[in-house]
Formats: C-alpha cells, structure tokens, sequence
C-alpha cells in the first residue's frame, strides 16, 4: 500500500499499485476525497488516466482533473516526473498511454469533505428512461463515494 499525505494534507501521492478501495478509506480517515470509481478493486492510476469519471464528477469533475504531477519511466528508462503545464501530463489525464510506466501519481484533495453516503439502486429497464431523465434534471447538493 503506498499512499502518502502531504503535510498539511491537501496533496496525495498515490503509488501505481494503489486500488481505490484503500484510497477512499485513506481518504476518508482525513475528511478529504477524490473523485474516485466505485470500483474498490481497481487501480487508482488506471481509472485516471482512462479519464476518471465518477459519481461524483457532476460535482467535482473527473479524477484526471485533480492529477498535479506523476512520476514516470519513459522507454528509455529513465524516470521523470512531470508537473501541471507539461505536455506529457496533459497526455496522460485521459489521452492514454503509450509514452512510459506510471510510477506514482499526485493528486490535490476536496478538502472538508461535509460527509459521505453509500447507497445503491436497482430499477427495471423499463423504468431506466424516467430514473436517466430525472438523474439528468437534478443537481443533488451532496456528495456521494462508493467503495
């Protein structure tokens, strides 16, 4: 597990092995969040650099938004790390992959997160077009992450 705060705890560092799940609780325990999956199992790194969405991604945006920094090995071994205004990282938040190995990633935290819910729902797929339509007309004013 290799997940590291920053001191004032308005930065993570996430190692590329990291899943979710140990992320969110991580997280949690310090009243911060990311935009994270619900997906408790899947690597933090691989969900964010597909781009990141989220449930909460109506609120605060994709994952790949919150990426400060990332150290990389490029093919020819060396290791970098690149910082917000560098082209590569604009490549990784969502462009793909193909130009190293993502050793860790850097991410700034949703401070004073109010509190945090878990649910889940299940409707007939008739009904799907009526829960999408109403989903689509409301802005809900809470925050919600799944693990």
């Amino acid at each position: 597990l290799d997940i590291q705060f920053s001191a004032e705890d308005s930065q993570v560092t996430v190692g590329a092995s990291t899943m979710q799940g140990d992320l969110h609780v991580a997280l949690a325990a310090r009243n911060r969040a990311l935009p994270l999956g619900a997906w408790g199992s899947l690597s933090v790194v691989g969900f964010t650099i597909g781009g990141g969405f989220s449930e909460i991604a109506r609120y605060y945006g994709l994952a790949c938004d919150w990426v400060t920094s990332a150290d990389i090995v490029l093919s020819d071994g060396s290791l970098v790390t690149i910082k917000r205004g560098d082209d590569l990282l604009w490549h990784l938040r969502g462009g793909g992959g193909g130009v190293g190995v993502i050793v860790s990633l850097t991410f700034g935290l949703i401070p004073h997160v109010p509190h945090l819910v878990s649910c889940s729902g299940t409707w007939s797929s008739g009904a799907a077009t009526e829960i999408l339509r109403w989903w689509g007309n409301h802005k809900l004013n809470t925050t919600m992450a799944y693990l």
